[in-house]
């Protein structure tokens, strides 16, 4: 039993007005998804920048405090080295104990800044690779966001050319399909 021409159309019409709604909700859902996709990655590297901040400042804090007392112990024990030679003009072996807090802790001092200065370096190092990584990584994401956007996009699109052929009369275009299992055909086996 076959339905007349007017019912077939407005059938047809119903249906791919259906299909454009169902559509726009996929596109609306996807477009949200992204965006809560995209909050919720910059809440979790915010949350682990203020992690990794309140570390460093507490490591910061504590070699800060240790290089203090070092320089203080430095200038305390070179000053009394230095009174005594100037008075007496030599060391005597008391003095030793005095000579080797104020070569340790000079040394201390010393290394201290070329690791301040090294670590200064590799931390500018990591800030401009932290940098790339996050303008590569966005692009990513950006191009994989971008990809469902366009494909909903053409989804509406599609479902409107349809709704344009039921309007005019015309058939619905057969489904196309993608077989994803079968090889590319490349430019290079075409030509051969």
């Amino acid at each position: 039993m076959e339905m007349p021409e007017e019912e077939f159309r407005r059938e047809m019409l119903r249906i791919i007005q259906e299909t454009n709604r169902r559509s726009r909700e996929d596109f609306h859902a996807i477009e949200g998804e992204a965006r809560r996709r995209e909050e919720e990655v910059l809440l979790q590297e915010a949350t682990e920048r203020r992690r990794e901040g309140r570390i460093q400042s507490a490591v910061a804090i504590g070699l800060l405090t240790l290089f203090a007392g070092a320089l203080v112990l430095a200038l305390t024990s070179t000053n009394a080295l230095l009174s005594r030679w100037q008075t007496s003009g030599k060391f005597s072996p008391g003095d030793t104990p005095a000579i080797v807090a104020s070569v340790v802790a000079l040394a201390t001092v010393a290394s201290g800044l070329i690791g301040a200065v090294f670590l200064g370096l590799s931390r500018l190092y990591r800030a401009k690779g932290a940098a790339d990584r996050d303008r590569g990584e966005g692009d990513l994401h950006r191009s994989s966001g971008e990809a469902e956007l366009l494909h909903a996009k053409a989804k509406v699109l599609l479902a409107r050319a349809e709704l344009l052929r039921a309007t005019r009369g015309l058939p619905p275009l057969p489904p196309a399909t993608l077989d994803v299992s079968a090889p590319a055909i490349m430019p290079s086996q075409a030509d051969g």
